[in-house]
């Protein structure tokens, strides 16, 4: 008995992924609340956090397994991290979705220099300012970009304690519909580089396949249920990031692509055409000094599981 005790292997772990308040990932709450993971086997916890940043943070401490985040922040973790960050998936591409508001006062990005901007430091945010400072002549240098978390943006531009906020839904939708601020940048202005991914450590995806493929099946059926019930679905997600069933569906269409899993052969598949998409963003993030390049940063496509 204790020879056939030893070589038994002991159950694996659910697969700890990681959910921020990026809309599109919103599909693993319905998921999991759908039951969609339970019905194709797929043994996850989902954990959750409030911004890209801090489940990023948890991704580097060894937190989690994998994650819905950004290209900005896969770069930004293959630069800083030992861990090896794989983009297993394309979850969405935004066309102005996330923005750079202000007050009605400010009349351009220009004008902006000197003043405190808020961001979620060395995370999509911050990468969207330093973009924005690249169109009117300025350089992260030329402003004092303050560190703080989505949903403290709101009150803290209403106070004057900042001059700008970059924020991205569900936060942004409620704010460009408020007559004080205006929009001064949006991620219009760079297509193609506001692109959600999901992304595990290469251990996870070498050793642990099955479940990977599990997993997204979950997540596919997620996206029909969005489909095909709307909001019905609007209703089950929006709680979780505090707004109505209403707006999160809103927001949900306003400047946000999700990609269905019959692309994404096309972007991380044979076609690769994400890689790219990969290399200018990796551009971008070095020319503002926020990741140190080196000879595999780019090189974070698959294996696909």
């Amino acid at each position: 008995m204790a020879g056939l005790a030893s070589g038994c292997s002991a159950p694996l772990a659910p697969l700890r992924v990681g959910l921020c308040g990026f809309l599109p990932f919103e599909l693993m709450a319905l998921a999991r609340s759908a039951g969609h993971f339970r019905e194709v086997g797929a043994e996850v916890r989902v954990v959750e956090f409030e911004d890209l940043s801090d489940a990023q943070r948890a991704f580097e401490q060894g937190k989690i397994d994998g994650l819905g985040t950004t290209l900005v922040e896969v770069l930004i973790t293959r630069s800083s991290s030992q861990r090896d960050l794989r983009v297993l998936r394309v979850a969405s591409v935004s066309d102005g979705a996330e923005v750079l508001l202000a007050p009605r006062s400010v009349a351009s990005v220009a004008e902006l220099r000197g003043r405190r901007i808020a961001v979620e430091i060395a995370s999509l945010s911050h990468y969207l300012l330093a973009r924005a400072l690249d169109g009117a002549g300025l350089t992260l240098a030329d402003v004092v970009p303050v560190s703080m978390a989505q949903d403290a943006m709101p009150d803290a531009l209403a106070r004057g304690e900042v001059h700008a906020i970059l924020t991205y839904p569900p936060g942004a939708a409620a704010l460009r519909g408020d007559a004080r601020w205006q929009v001064l940048f949006s991620s219009h202005a760079t297509p193609g580089e506001v692109v959600g991914v999901y992304a595990f450590d290469r251990r996870v995806v070498e050793t642990r396949p099955a479940d990977l493929r599990a997993f997204f099946t979950g997540v596919d059926r997620a996206l029909q249920t969005l489909q095909t019930r709307p909001q019905e679905s609007c209703r089950t997600m929006a709680p979780r990031v505090q707004i109505d069933a209403a707006r999160f569906c809103s927001a949900l269409a306003d400047g946000i692509r999700l990609v269905p899993p019959t692309e994404q052969d096309r972007y991380v598949g044979v076609g690769r055409q994400l890689q790219p998409h990969i290399e200018r963003v990796a551009q971008a993030l070095a020319r503002n000094g926020l990741v140190r390049p080196h000879p595999q940063l780019t090189r974070c496509i698959g294996p696909l599981p």
